[in-house]
C-alpha cells in the first residue's frame, strides 16, 4: 500500500485518538451518548467493550522468554512478500532526518539510539524461515553502532549538494532482511554546531506511529544521558512480536468471525480495479516511480468545510473523503468507488507505546449515484466510516484472501486510490542544549496508483498527492487537484444540489474549452451533408488518426 501508509499514521487516521480512549469518557459521563445517532453509540459501545476485554485479560498474555522466534503480523508478511519479488530496491524505506542545531555530544547520541534498539526487539530483529514459512527473531549478538560521515570540510558551495547526495543514498539503501537490523542510523556533521541524525527503518518494523514515538523517546533519553542521569523511560511491557503472536493466533480463532462477515457483505460485486483516466498504458509490471504534486485549500474553505460536516454529524475527515470519493468517481466516471483508508491499528492501550508497524487498510466502498445531493452524499459515506471504525481490527490481508480477487502484477488488490486525513499536530520535540526539527525525507516511489494525503496547518489543509509516474503525467495530477479544489468550493456554496452538477472546472478552464477551443476559423459548409464533411475529410488526411 505503499509510503503513505508509514506516513498516515503519524496523525489518527479515522481519528483514532477519538476511538482509543472511548471507554473513559464513558466512564467520565453517563450522558456522553445523549446526543449521538445509533451508529455512533454503537461504535462508543463496541470500543468500550473492546477496552474492558483489554484490561481484564492483560490483551497479549506474556509469550515465554525462552522463545527465540515469533510469527510475523499479516501486514508483516505482506510487506516480506513483495520485499523477496523485488529485493534491493528500498521501496519500504521509512527515512527521517532530525535536524540538531547547537554543540551535539556524539557519545550521548550514540548511546541514546542504542537505548532505544535494546527497548525496542523490533529495530534489531530479522527474517528467517523456520517450517517453511517466515518468522521474526533478534539478530544474535547486536550491538548498535552510529555511523558518522563528517562532510564540514567540504567548500561551502558544494556542501549541500554533497549532503544531498549522502542523504539520498542514506534513504534509498535496502535493508536485507533475512540478515537484520530492521533500522539503521547515521550522523551527517555539517558544521561545528549543525548536524543531522538520519533515522532509516524498514516498513517492516515501523510506521508514522513510530515516528513520534521513536523521536520523542530519543529526546527524552538524550536529554537525561546529556545531564548524568539514567533512563527516564519505564521498560516496555510488551514486544512487537507479542503482538503479532497475539494477532496470529486471533485470526486463527473465532474473535474475527463479526469483522470478517461485516467485509465480506461490504465488498461484494465491488470492482477489482478503479482506473482513473492514464496518460500513459498501465505497465504489465510497475516501476514504482513517484510524482508528486500539491495545492493548498485556504483556512476559510476549510472552516465552511468543516462547518458543513458538523451539521451533518460529521468530521472534517469523513466530509473530504466524501468529496474525494466524489471526485474519484467523476475523473474514472464510475458510480461504485472503493478507496483505501490507512488506519492505526492500535486499538490496543499496550501498543501506544509500542514501536512496530500495527497499520491496517480499510477498503471504504461508496455509490455516488448522480441525483443525491451532497448532504445525502456524506450521510451515506459517514455511515459508511463508523461501519468501518467498528470493524476496523480485520488484517487487511486476511480480507484479501477471503475475497480473492483476481491478481495482477500491475496494480495492488482490492484497492488502487488512497485517502489519508492527519488531523493530530505532531508533538513538540525537546532535546537538552539543541535545537531539533524533524524533516520527513522526500519520497521518490509509490505503490498505489493514486495517494491523497491531507494534513491540517495554520493556513489550511496541505493536499499532497502521490501517484504512479508510469500512469499519470504532472500536468494531468495538477489539473486534477485544481478540479478537486473546485470542486470543495462548488460544496460549500450548494451542498443540497446535485452531485453530478457539481463543478470540476475553473473559470479559465470552461472559458478554455467553451470559448477559446470552438473560435471558428473557417466559414462553415451549409452546402454538403455531415456525412459527405467526414468522406472528405478522410479523403484528405486517410491516415490521421480520427478519434481519441
Amino acid at each position: 500500500m505503499g509510503h503513505l501508509v508509514h506516513r498516515a499514521i503519524a496523525g489518527t487516521d479515522l481519528d483514532m485518538t477519538y476511538t482509543g480512549r472511548l471507554r473513559d469518557e464513558l466512564d467520565r459521563s453517563a450522558t456522553l451518548t445523549s446526543g449521538l445517532s445509533e451508529e455512533a453509540r454503537a461504535l462508543l459501545g463496541r470500543r468500550a467493550r473492546t477496552d474492558e476485554d483489554t484490561v481484564a485479560t492483560s490483551s497479549f498474555g506474556h509469550r515465554s522468554p525462552s522463545a527465540k522466534s515469533a510469527p510475523l503480523s499479516p501486514w508483516q508478511e505482506s510487506i516480506w512478500f513483495f520485499d523477496q519479488m523485488e529485493p534491493g530496491r528500498g521501496l519500504y524505506n521509512c527515512a527521517y532526518r532530525l535536524r540538531l542545531r547547537g554543540l551535539v555530544d556524539v557519545r550521548v547520541l550514540e548511546k541514546s539510539v542504542g537505548e532505544i534498539f535494546r527497548r525496542h526487539d523490533i529495530l534489531r530483529s530479522r527474517v528467517r524461515m523456520e517450517d517453511e514459512h517466515p518468522v521474526q527473531c533478534l539478530v544474535p549478538d547486536y550491538t548498535f553502532s552510529l555511523a558518522i560521515i563528517d562532510l564540514s570540510m567540504v567548500a561551502l558551495p558544494d556542501r549541500g549538494a554533497r549532503y544531498a547526495a549522502v542523504a539520498d543514498a542514506e534513504a534509498a539503501a535496502p535493508f536485507d532482511l533475512a540478515l537484520g537490523p530492521f533500522a539503521r542510523a547515521a550522523l551527517i556533521r555539517l558544521g561545528a554546531e549543525e548536524h543531522v541524525l538520519h533515522f532509516t527503518a524498514h516498513h517492516i518494523a515501523f510506521d508514522g506511529w513510530s515516528t513520534g514515538l521513536f523521536f520523542r523517546e530519543l529526546g527524552e533519553l538524550y536529554s537525561a544521558f546529556a545531564a548524568g542521569q539514567l533512563s527516564p523511560l519505564s521498560e516496555p511491557g510488551f514486544q512487537y512480536s507479542d503482538f503479532a503472536a497475539w494477532q496470529r493466533a486471533r485470526i486463527e480463532s473465532t474473535s474475527i468471525d463479526d469483522d470478517v462477515t461485516y467485509w465480506m457483505a461490504q465488498m461484494i460485486g465491488a470492482p477489482s480495479l478503479l482506473e482513473l483516466p492514464a496518460d500513459h498504458p498501465r505497465p504489465v509490471a510497475p516501476n514504482h516511480v513517484a510524482g508528486r504534486a500539491s495545492i493548498l485549500v485556504p483556512s476559510d474553505l476549510a472552516d465552511r468545510l468543516r462547518a458543513l460536516g458538523r451539521g451533518e454529524g460529521a468530521t472534517l475527515f469523513m466530509t473530504m473523503l466524501a468529496a474525494f470519493q466524489l471526485l474519484v468517481s467523476r475523473l474514472s466516471g464510475k458510480d461504485d468507488v472503493v478507496v483505501g483508508i490507512p488506519v492505526a491499528g492500535r486499538a490496543k492501550v499496550e501498543t501506544e507505546a509500542m514501536l512496530g508497524c500495527f497499520i491496517n487498510m480499510l477498503p471504504l466502498r461508496t455509490h455516488v449515484v448522480g441525483d443525491v445531493s451532497f448532504r445525502e452524499l456524506l450521510t451515506c459515506v459517514r455511515r459508511t466510516a463508523l461501519g468501518a471504525y467498528a470493524h476496523q481490527e480485520l488484517p487487511f490481508d486476511v480480507l484479501v484472501q477471503r475475497l480473492q480477487p483476481e491478481r495482477s502484477l500491475g496494480h495492488t488488490p482490492v484497492t488502487q486510490v488512497l485517502f489519508n486525513f492527519r488531523n493530530t499536530p505532531a508533538s513538540p520535540l525537546f532535546f537538552r542544549g539543541l535545537d531539533a526539527v524533524i524533516e520527513p525525507a522526500p519520497l521518490t516511489s509509490v505503490i498505489s496508483d493514486f495517494e491523497l494525503d491531507i494534513e491540517q496547518g495554520p493556513d489550511g489543509l496541505s493536499c499532497v498527492a502521490l501517484y504512479s509516474a508510469a500512469l499519470f503525467d504532472a500536468s494531468t495530477v495538477e489539473r486534477w487537484l485544481g478540479h478537486f479544489q473546485t470542486l470543495l468550493q462548488g460544496i460549500v456554496a450548494s451542498p443540497d444540489g446535485q452531485v453530478s452538477w457539481l463543478p470540476l472546472l475553473s473559470a479559465s478552464e470552461r472559458r478554455l474549452i467553451l470559448v477559446d477551443w470552438n473560435a471558428a476559423v473557417t466559414l462553415p459548409d451549409y452546402e454538403s451533408c455531415l456525412h459527405e464533411l467526414v468522406e472528405a475529410q478522410v479523403r484528405r488526411t486517410p491516415h490521421a488518426i480520427a478519434v481519441i
